[in-house]
This record gives C-alpha cells, structure tokens and sequence, in this order.
C-alpha cells in the first residue's frame, strides 16, 4: 500500500494514482490499464472509476473537444470506439454520486513546455453527471459537473494553466447538487439532452461562435475581436451581479426572440442553474398559478410519470401542449409548457426577474 494520500487540487503521476487506489496490477509506463487508459473501473469497488483526462489530445489523428465552464462543468469525450450503448458508457450516464465516486485527475497538456517533461495530473475530486448528448456517439460526449469546484482556487488554475470557457461569462451558470440526475429507473427518451442543447450550455472549442450567436439574439453586432464583442462579454460578465429590469432586457433586443424559445431557454437555464425550489416548482405545476401569474391555460410544468409513454404526456386536451426533451431537479423530472403569445412575454420576464432577485 503507498504511504501518499489523495489530496484535493495536488499533483499526481499515473503510477502515484496506481499506488493510491492499491492495485494489485503491476504499473507499467506507458502500458497496461493503468499506463495508458483514461478510463480505469476500479475492481475493488464496482460502480467507482479513474478519469485520467488530457485537453487537446490527439490519439492517431484524433483530435479530443474537451472544457471546463468557470462553475466546473466538464465536456467529456470518450474514445471514438464508444456507442451510447457501451456498459461503461451507460454506467456513467446512470451514474449517482450518492452510490458510486468518480475521480476526476485532470491535466490541460501532455507536455509542461517549460521544463519540456511530462505534466502531472490534478486531482480535482469527484464527479457527477448531468447531461450527455443523446444523438451523437462514436465518441459519446458528456457533461460532469466537478463536486470540488468551488473550493478552487487561483494558485490552482494557474499552475494548471486551466482556460476557463468564454462560453460561461454569457451564462454564468450556478451548476449545484439541483440537477445530478440519478437515471436508475427513467427511460431512455428522458435522459440527456438534444445536441443542439448539449453544446449550447457546453464548454467547448467553439466559444466564439457561441458568444456571436447569443450576442446576436441579443440585438449586438458582434466582431471578432472587436470593441462590440468586449462590451457584449463586459455587460453579460455583470448581469448576475445586478439583475436587468424588464425594459432593460427588452432593449437589449430580446424581445426579438420568439417569447417560446425565450421561455423554453429560460427555463432550461434555470433547472440548470439551480435557481428553482421544491416550492416553486410545485406552484409551476398548478394551473390557477400559472394562469395568474403568467395568463397560460396550462401548468407551465408538468411533472414526468416514469411508467408512461413520454410523447403521450406531452398531450392535453389532444394536442402537445409541451415541449420535447425534460428539465430536472433532483431526482423529478419534467416537460415545459409550449403554449405562450407574445402577450404572455412580458408576465413571464416580471417572473422571471423575481426569481434572480429572492
């Protein structure tokens, strides 16, 4: 048994990380589960696993998209060999960290260019899951949320040389224990995210054209590289800080944005944020809630019964009146109303700004 002890944020070797979890495998550089894979189940403790992950890897041509958000979500990327239906693949995406740990040990290159050696791997602790992107595989992509993160600090990321995602300036996204999914049990269709959606909350390779086509909806012309794109990111970076007004929102062009794809965006984000309680979620499945507050005719949410079919839940009265694709909060599952008028805009933003501002 090794004398060293996993310690958060300090710097390991693969052979340390071998010797802590005390495999009875012998470690071979370079060779061997332990020398070369990423992935390593740990045999000791079924459902628990080693992530040795490695920003910008190329393996025989290929070229790994992998981030981090500034709240600590990992964009994972398997191997390409990986289908959705790989038993490791789906053991992750039925990942609950309550039952089972999965050890993040994180390094941003291969090579340290100044003393021209190997990097180290961080230990950045335990993961969760949140999403995966339910149409792509071959690689599968997913998103974990890093359970340490906010103990982090600047000494860290810079040793690291870790860059923060661009992408979560726009958001600013309050990933917390709100939205691990535990999906023992929900079916297949309810589980992960569109791929549009994966990348759209996703860190990834792709900020600028992510910051660009939000900037845009938002009524800026944005440049690269340019003073409009500064001013974007500068506005955006503060927004959390001092909640907009409603007039202030509505200036900035969004209301240029159909008042369904705002809403649905909206909602998503929240889930997302963990911005919404038990409590107002309960009140968002009432009807008379929801016809006050907001002037719908139906709940804007509409919890998701396991057992039954998902397309038949988007029906009331015979027809859809709620969108594909669910939001989550804990262990609860749900689908967001699709009915909304232009008239319902400015109802559901008052609402909106409350709920930043409690």
């Amino acid at each position: 048994m090794s004398c060293l002890k996993l310690s958060l944020f300090h710097d390991y070797s693969r052979q340390d990380v071998h010797n802590i979890f005390g495999s009875t495998s012998r470690f071979v550089p370079g060779s061997g589960t332990w020398g070369v894979h990423g992935i390593i189940r740990l045999s000791d403790r079924p459902g628990d696993y080693v992530l040795f992950v490695t920003f910008g890897q190329d393996s025989f041509g290929y070229t790994f998209k992998e981030g981090i958000t500034g709240k600590g979500v990992l964009t994972w990327q398997s191997q390409k060999r990986h289908s959705l239906n790989h038993p490791v693949i789906r053991e992750f995406i039925n990942h609950n960290s309550e039952d089972n740990n999965i050890h993040l040990f994180l390094r941003t290159s291969k090579w340290n260019p100044k003393t021209k050696e190997s990097r180290l791997f961080t230990y950045l602790g335990k993961v969760s899951y949140v999403t995966h992107d339910k149409e792509q595989e071959n690689p599968v992509f997913l998103k974990w949320r890093i359970l340490n993160w906010e103990n982090i600090d600047e000494g860290t990321v810079s040793r690291m040389a870790l860059n923060i995602d661009a992408e979560t300036v726009i958001n600013e996204m309050r990933y917390d224990s709100s939205i691990e999914k535990k999906a023992e049990g929900v079916p297949e269709d309810v589980r992960g995210s569109s791929h549009s959606t994966f990348w759209m909350e996703s860190g990834n390779n792709s900020n600028q054209d992510t910051i660009e086509s939000v900037g845009m909806e938002a009524g800026y012309e944005v440049k690269r590289n340019g003073s409009q794109f500064s001013d974007f990111i500068s506005d955006r970076k503060h927004e959390r800080m001092d909640t907009p007004s409603i007039s202030d929102k509505l200036e900035k062009g969004i209301a240029n944005i159909k008042v369904g794809k705002y809403v649905r965006k909206s909602m998503t984000r929240i889930f997302m944020e963990g911005d919404i309680d038990n409590l107002m979620i309960d009140l968002l499945l009432e009807k008379d809630y929801c016809k006050r507050t907001f002037g719908i005719n139906f709940p804007l949410l509409k919890e998701v019964e396991v057992s039954t079919n998902i397309n038949q839940q988007r029906l009331m009265k015979g027809k859809a009146r709620y969108w594909t694709g669910t939001v989550s909060h804990g262990r609860r599952h749900f689908l967001i109303c699709s009915q909304w008028y232009e008239r319902d805009r400015r109802n559901y933003m008052r609402w909106e700004t409350a709920l930043y501002k409690r």
